[in-house]
């Protein structure tokens, strides 16, 4: 088994939630989001839970991009939000409450700060997690972000969920860009 490249730090730093343009905290609107898609980078993944979610390599995932407006300077930015499981077969009822978020969650959320250590290009050094248990097992919520608005926010979401996937799942057969 491979070393971790990733290590967690409880909570998570303010500095995640500053406008990239202004430096304005804490002033994002959501302005809408959707599920990434995946099948380009992450071959071989499949439906899951009557096609909540995709299961590859032992995990169940659902992927989704935020799009964000500054409150301030009206810059526009994005957030990729992945949530995954170590649990191929988890069930409709389970990914609609909490891949969906369409019922309460009882269970505390625990925050972290991610730290990737090395250089891996295109993923950045730093994300925020947030951590539940649930009677499924352990899922983790990984939110990268914000980016700034540049070219085609579901193709850069899409490149990012590549690359990532294989330090978080050690699956290296997705197709890095």
């Amino acid at each position: 088994m491979r070393d971790s490249p990733i290590s967690l730090t409880p909570g998570t730093d303010a500095a995640f939630q500053i406008c990239l343009s202004c430096q304005a905290s804490r002033k994002f609107k959501e302005t809408g989001g959707d599920t990434v898609p995946t099948a380009k980078v992450i071959p071989g993944a499949q439906p899951t839970a009557d096609g909540l979610a995709l299961a590859k390599a032992g995990y169940s995932f659902y992927a989704m991009a935020t799009t964000l407006k500054c409150g301030e300077c009206d810059a526009g930015s994005y957030l990729v939000e992945l949530n995954l499981i170590a649990k191929p077969d988890i069930s409709r009822e389970w990914a609609n409450k909490y891949l969906w978020l369409n019922d309460d969650i009882e269970e505390p959320e625990i925050p972290f700060t991610v730290i990737l250590h090395g250089d891996f290009d295109g993923l950045p050094h730093r994300w925020r997690l947030r951590r539940l248990e649930t009677r499924e097992g352990q899922l983790d919520r990984h939110c990268f972000g914000p980016f700034p608005r540049k070219g085609d926010l579901w193709y850069e979401a899409e490149e990012l969920l590549g690359r990532i996937w294989p330090i978080l799942t050690g699956d290296d057969s997705a197709i890095p860009f």
